[in-house]
């Protein structure tokens, strides 16, 4: 089995909620922030709410690559 952080650089870095925030619906977005303060190569973005937009919306801003993923679900009877 190859080693991918070897051969590719590092792997994927996660930035946790911070949950004792004053107002804890600025939160999502102080991550969002956090993330793109990494200086990312790309962005995935998988569909979402208006947080998500926000961050596709600044990642570009920042030009960032944005990969967006459309999901579509087909139900059969």
């Amino acid at each position: 089995m190859p080693c991918c952080r070897g051969e590719r650089g590092p792997g994927p870095v996660a930035c946790a909620l911070q949950t004792r925030l004053r107002h804890v619906r600025v939160g999502p977005f102080q991550r969002n922030e956090r993330m793109l303060s990494l200086y990312p190569r790309y962005v995935v973005a998988f569909p979402g709410n208006g947080v998500l937009e926000r961050l596709v919306i600044d990642a570009k801003a920042r030009r960032v690559t944005v990969v967006e993923v459309i999901c579509k679900v087909r139900y059969s009877k």
